[in-house]
């Protein structure tokens, strides 16, 4: 009995492990089939530079104090102005800061920090003490600068020009106002023409345009009585100060004498710049020219214009070094004449339309003046020993520096110039 029951205790026991076993086994089975779960990926923790702290501040609004310090030397004249903001009143200017001003279509760079001062009444070259500078006329439209580009990656020059512009609002050839833009009206002897003739201040003339009772018109007026001793001839000219860029006048041309007869004589009605000649074949003569010949005239059968650009020349014997293009059609009436210099090109517009383009060894080599001249070819009069002149006419001169204007730019400038009341402006340096 007691053996049974050992037998029934140890056969429990046995019982009791083999349970404990499966049940272990079973657990470990269902945690290995188990899906995975994934790990998380690690980013980096992101390492801020010392500008980004946890708690970033608003940095102060700080004020300058206002120093008084010279404002860089501005070239003056001619910006198309659409980058700079109309000048206000509240507003606070610092050196060098520019503004346009629309009540005079003028535009502003600042001297020093200012703030209320209106640059149309506060204004004076650099150094006078004055807040603004006045840089001149806004121009219109888009200017194309001959300026050589900077090195890669530096901002270029603001596109802008320096100007010379003339409505010819004179009294008469002895006004005093002549002087301001140091026009000169020839007088005397001397070429170009037949040896012997005058020239005579009294022959260019200003008259109110009958179109246009507020403005002028220059009139040339030569006249003949078929010699040098009874030849009267006329000029006006420029200082030297230009050389490249766009120079364009408006001009009327005859093909007839304005009053006497007979017709025919050899006159040359001109626009024109030129540097004198210092000595027969200098290198650093320069002349370009545009000369209207209605009756012809060294060789050729008018009416005739010439476009000519010159290397040099000699007077005696006559040698020439010049490169010419020729029109073989009446040019009667008002015309725009543009002459562009620029790139080693020089480049003749009448109307708008490209005539003629010249370059190499004939580029201007030096500053020149302006000049408008009506005089008779020596050898060139008609047969006849009565009185006869002829006339040219010039509504408007302009010239701007260093800078390529189409035909259409330079109209659309002087037409806002006019609009604005100005008669006459340089700013060519």
């Amino acid at each position: 009995m007691k053996k049974l029951l050992k037998w029934k205790i140890v056969f429990t026991c046995i019982c009791l492990i083999f349970l404990m076993a499966v049940t272990a086994d079973a657990r470990r089975r269902t945690t290995s089939t188990s899906t995975p779960t994934p790990a998380a990926t690690q980013t980096a923790t992101p390492t801020f530079t010392a500008a980004q702290t946890s708690a970033p501040t608003t940095p102060a609004v700080q004020t300058p104090t206002p120093t008084r310090t010279s404002a860089p030397a501005p070239t003056q004249g001619g910006d198309n102005c659409s980058a700079y903001p109309e000048w206000n009143r509240t507003t606070v200017y610092y050196t060098g800061d520019r503004v346009k001003y629309s009540p005079n279509g003028h535009y502003y760079q600042a001297a020093y920090w200012c703030q209320g001062n209106n640059p149309s009444e506060r204004n004076g070259p650099v150094g006078s003490g004055e807040p603004w500078i006045d840089l001149g006329l806004c121009i219109v439209g888009t200017p194309t600068p001959t300026n050589t580009p900077g090195p890669t990656g530096t901002p270029g020059p603001t596109p802008q020009f320096q100007v010379f512009f003339d409505d010819f609002n004179y009294s008469s050839s002895s006004d005093s106002n002549l002087g301001i833009l140091h026009w000169t009206v020839k007088s005397g002897s001397g070429g170009p023409g037949p040896a012997g003739v005058t020239w005579r201040p009294e022959n260019v003339t200003f008259y109110t345009d009958p179109g246009n009772s507020s403005n002028k018109i220059m009139r040339l007026l030569s006249s003949t009585q078929g010699t040098p001793e009874t030849t009267n001839q006329s000029e006006m000219y420029t200082q030297r100060i230009f050389f490249e860029g766009t120079y364009a006048a408006r001009v009327y041309f005859t093909d007839s004498p304005n009053s006497g007869s007979p017709d025919g004589d050899n006159i040359v009605q001109t626009f024109f710049t030129i540097t004198p000649l210092a000595y027969d074949l200098d290198p650093s003569y320069s002349e370009l020219d545009f000369e209207y010949l209605p009756n012809g005239g060294w060789g050729a059968e008018g009416p005739i214009m010439y476009m000519t650009t010159w290397e040099t020349y000699q007077l005696e014997p006559w040698v020439s070094q010049n490169v010419s293009t020729s029109i073989n059609a009446g040019f009667a009436g008002w015309h725009t004449l543009v002459i562009q210099v620029s790139g080693g090109q020089v480049k003749y517009y009448i109307d708008g339309a490209l005539d003629a383009t010249h370059g190499g060894i004939y580029y201007p080599d030096n500053i020149m003046f302006i000049s408008f001249n009506n005089w008779f070819i020596a050898g060139g009069f008609a047969a006849g020993s009565t009185y006869r002149d002829y006339k040219e006419e010039v509504d408007w001169v302009f010239y701007a520096k260093d800078t390529v204007l189409s035909p259409a730019q330079v109209t659309d400038n002087v037409s806002n110039y006019r609009s604005l009341g100005t008669v006459r402006l340089n700013t060519v340096q």
